[in-house]
Order: structure tokens, then C-alpha cells, then sequence
């Protein structure tokens, strides 16, 4: 079975119309990743979404429910922020009361999950302190060994890759950074382990679906496999 891994706002698909692909997917195994924005939509869809997917990537991102709805407290307290630290006993205890009241999935089932964060070390769009607050507020669910972080790769505020993309500290489109340090790989090895490497030069298929009701939710109608 493959395992299926979401980036951005790419969401579990129910179905598929017409000619779409068939899937072959462990639904055990589904995990979301995301940077900056991204990495704040993946720890929403995990943590709310938590009886779907078992593990997360968040690189330069910050912690579930952050903002608070606040556009205000988003921009203040959620990206450079450096000085005020962020409520994760709030959070946590947000997060319980959210799942007691049955508008989000039980965070138990956090309990078996593998959580990967990444933050470079001259990163100039979000602080260490917000970041690294995420890893602290999985901390209230996840085990600390099945919680990785990594924060030793010069970088700034860009999706590390090794031997492509732009200079490693020019946040510019497609926010790649040449930065010698394989981040897709090392990601998906520790959200899967015993992935196998990828065979030299094998470039997979990438397949195009049309997502069910997007367009209600304002999302692209068109999704990437």
C-alpha cells in the first residue's frame, strides 16, 4: 500500500469522479506537511484531524490555534515575535476542551503519531520562539521521542533541499533553497520509517485530480498526486 502525504492545503479526498485515478493508499498512514503558512494549516488539519492522519512536517510554522481567530494576535504574537512567550498550557487545554466538545478529533490519538519540525537558523519571517512553541505544545500529547527537531541547518525562511532551488538565504518564489540538506527526504524518512531511497534518476508520476466541493470551500479545483 502507498502512503500518502499532503502538503499545503491538500485534504483527504473521499472520492474521485469520472476518470480519476484509482488509488492504492494506506488510510493508516496518512500525513500532512506544510512551511510557513502551510506548516500552520498542517498542524491545524493534524491536530483537529488527528483520527485521520499520523504524523506531521512542519517547517517554519507555529502552534495549533495561535491566532485565536485574531488577525491582531497573528501578527503580533505568531510570526517574529521574540519576546512574548505563547500560552501552551492555554493551547493544550484549548485543544482538549475543543475535542470535548466534539468539534475536533480526540488528541489521544496523537499519542502513536511522529511529529518533524524544522526552523533554519536565520530564518527572518518566524521566530524560534514561535516555531519551537509548536514542538512544546505536542509535547502535551506526543511522546518526546517520536518528536524531532531540527535546528542546525543555516537557512533562512525557505524549504531546505539539497542541489536545487535558489541560494539558501534568498526568500524568494519558489522558496526552495539550495541549502544542502535534503529536507523532503529526511522528512518523509521519519514520518515513514523504513522508507526505501529512491532509485537514481526515477522521477515518479505526478497525476492531476479534481477535488469534490472545492470550490465551496475556496480551494484550487485542481489537486496534485
Amino acid at each position: 500500500m502507498r502512503n500518502l502525504i499532503l502538503t499545503g492545503l491538500l485534504f483527504v479526498l473521499p472520492a474521485f469522479a469520472g476518470d480519476e485515478p484509482s488509488l492504492d493508499i494506506d488510510s493508516e498512514r496518512v500525513t500532512v506537511s506544510g512551511i510557513s503558512s502551510g506548516g500552520q494549516m498542517a498542524t491545524q488539519l493534524h491536530i483537529a484531524y488527528s483520527d485521520l492522519f499520523s504524523g506531521v512536517a512542519i517547517l517554519s510554522g507555529g502552534p495549533f490555534n495561535c491566532a485565536g481567530n485574531s488577525l491582531v494576535t497573528a501578527l503580533k504574537l505568531c510570526t517574529t515575535n521574540t519576546e512574548d512567550p505563547l500560552p501552551i498550557a492555554d493551547l493544550a487545554s484549548g485543544i482538549r476542551a475543543a475535542a470535548a466538545a466534539g468539534n475536533i478529533a480526540d488528541p489521544e490519538n496523537l499519542r502513536d503519531d511522529r511529529v518533524w519540525l524544522f526552523r533554519g537558523t536565520q530564518d527572518s519571517k518566524v521566530s524560534a520562539l514561535v516555531h519551537w512553541a509548536a514542538a512544546d505544545l505536542y509535547a502535551e500529547f506526543v511522546p518526546a521521542d517520536q518528536i524531532r527537531r531540527v535546528d542546525s541547518i543555516d537557512a533562512d525562511h525557505v524549504f531546505p533541499a539539497k542541489g536545487r532551488g535558489n541560494d539558501c538565504h534568498e526568500v524568494v518564489p519558489p522558496y526552495v533553497g539550495d541549502c544542502d540538506y535534503d529536507g523532503a527526504g529526511e522528512l518523509l524518512s521519519y514520518l515513514y520509517p523504513g522508507l526505501a531511497e529512491p532509485e537514481t534518476g526515477q522521477v515518479g508520476d505526478v497525476l492531476s485530480v479534481q477535488l469534490p466541493g472545492a470550490a465551496d470551500a475556496d480551494l484550487m479545483e485542481t489537486a496534485f498526486l
